[in-house]
């Protein structure tokens, strides 16, 4: 679309995000509720989780100066050894609460305390339909710079609040359900320079699936996304997805997604724009030692600023294990990411990590490093090679819950 002029702001209607206050009542509340619950439920004792990691951040920008630096990350985790259960089982409750401190060898400006907060709710309806309608409730707060990416290049601090509920429904023919869900996603930035950025985003969705036999559901899924801004000066937007997709249970080993379809974003000011959207994964236990999984995404990003277009984003990954050992697992895990918008200036990133970990008697201790290859055609600040590395030691409820490549809560 051709440039517009940007909206005044009596034209915006910024959302209502949550105070620090309120964030403080939330989080206190949940913390509560993690104690309390398991006391009036079929649930175990808590459990304790300690991690320490050494590492090098790769790329960091701040203040416009570009560079890399070491950093220390220690921190304490706690959830139940066993679920909570209520109702005869038919609702689980398995919360994880995380807090870390992150302190840098040079860049101290980004030292700061971070926290995770998980805990998916599994509620499983009956007397619905055919008896099998189910209901699934997830909540997650985190906090932190994010791992370096195309789209987290300025590491700025941010605090991210979501949730989310999909309800499936069988039909009275066990060939047809049907998915509806909800998304809640808020982001919330400690810079002042970054506080235009704040925004909430509602998403609700529906999806009818036909199983042709018991390896291969078709159906169609719809979707829409309402994304709103604290700052009139960022462009508000909806955006509709429309696609149609297909589940196959390739073998008992081999399964398998694909959807195509069309994504279009309206703009507050009036302007809108449409691409076509794919996406694509393949899991593959290939033999008890051996894993592979593949995913491939195209999509349009929505554009927030006036007078400029959204991103076209192309991604692809792979990630292959390999236990060597019942104690020693390995993995690579190669990628790439194209991304085209204004003008058709194109960024382009490949990368490649590799980690390893040996799960001791009490510990798991993690070995990973990742490199990532970025070239843009007109900006040359976006043009770099940044190489990330850590060693984590991870303990109790801590422990599997690293990630490839970097720090599993940034």
């Amino acid at each position: 679309p051709s440039p517009v002029p940007r909206p005044p702001p009596s034209a915006h209607r910024p959302p209502r995000l949550l105070t620090v206050s309120q964030r403080i009542a939330l989080l206190a509340l949940l913390a509560i509720l993690g104690l309390w619950l398991p006391q009036r439920a079929q649930g175990g004792p808590l459990r304790l989780g300690l991690s320490q990691e050494f590492g090098r951040d790769g790329h960091i920008t701040t203040g416009g100066d570009s560079g890399s630096d070491f950093y220390s990350e220690t921190g304490v985790s706690f959830g139940l050894s066993h679920a909570a259960l209520f109702f005869d089982r038919k609702l689980s409750f398995n919360p994880i609460v995380g807090v870390s401190y992150t302190k840098y060898l040079e860049q101290s400006q980004l030292d700061g305390v971070g926290f995770t907060i998980s805990g998916p709710l599994r509620l499983r309806l009956e007397g619905l339909g055919d008896g099998a309608d189910s209901v699934s409730v997830t909540a997650d707060v985190a906090r932190g710079t994010g791992a370096v990416s195309a789209a987290n290049t300025q590491r700025a601090t941010s605090t991210k609040i979501g949730g989310g509920v999909l309800y499936t429904h069988h039909w009275g023919s066990p060939r047809w359900k049907s998915e509806f869900g909800y998304t809640y996603a808020q982001v919330l930035y400690d810079d002042a320079a970054y506080k235009d950025r704040d925004s909430i985003t509602h998403t609700l969705s529906a999806a009818t699936l036909y199983a042709l036999n018991r390896e291969v559901d078709v159906g169609v899924r719809t979707s829409y996304a309402q994304e709103e801004f604290s700052d009139g000066t960022r462009l508000a937007s909806d955006t509709w997805d429309v696609e149609g997709l297909v589940r196959w249970q390739v073998t008992s080993k081999v399964k398998s997604e694909l959807a195509l379809g069309r994504e279009t974003a309206v703009y507050q000011d009036g302007g809108s724009e449409s691409g076509i959207t794919a996406r694509g994964a393949l899991d593959y236990q290939v033999t008890p030692r051996w894993h592979c999984a593949a995913m491939v995404r195209r999509q349009l990003e929505p554009s927030d600023l006036p007078g400029r277009t959204g991103v076209t984003t192309t991604s692809g990954g792979l990630k292959v294990s390999y236990r060597f050992t019942p104690k020693l697992t390995g993995a690579l895990a190669p990628g790439v990411m194209s991304q085209t918008g204004q003008d058709d200036d194109q960024i382009t990133e490949i990368s490649f990590g590799v980690e390893a970990t040996y799960a001791f008697r009490l510990v798991d201790l993690t070995a990973s490093t990742r490199v990532i290859d970025r070239t843009a055609d007109e900006n040359s600040a976006g043009t770099y090679r940044a190489v990330d590395a850590a060693v984590r030691v991870t303990w109790g409820a801590a422990r599997g819950a690293g990630a490839l490549g970097g720090r599993s809560s940034r």
